[in-house]
């Protein structure tokens, strides 16, 4: 196994032309359109972006106290993907 800063230098370049790749992570506002549970902790939320449509994602602990007023139906919620 490659180890140290070469292995790093081809894992996020471009062999050909040494760019680094575009990068699907994406940061948009939008609209929470629904959540539901997903197991005991979590929630799985319904969002409607401006730029990115509509997206479903997974909120770790989404079911905490802290978590239950912010993915109320109608809330703006700023997104990372």
């Amino acid at each position: 196994m490659l180890r140290g800063p070469s292995y790093r230098w081809y894992i996020g370049r471009d062999a050909v032309s040494g760019r680094e790749p575009p990068r699907m992570e994406w940061i948009d506002t939008g609209l929470v359109l629904g959540s539901r549970r997903l197991g005991e902790a979590d929630a799985l939320v319904e969002v409607m972006t401006r730029d990115h449509g509509r997206h479903l994602g997974v909120v770790k602990g989404g079911r905490s106290k802290r978590w239950t007023a912010a993915l109320q139906i109608g809330n703006r919620l700023r997104t990372t993907w």
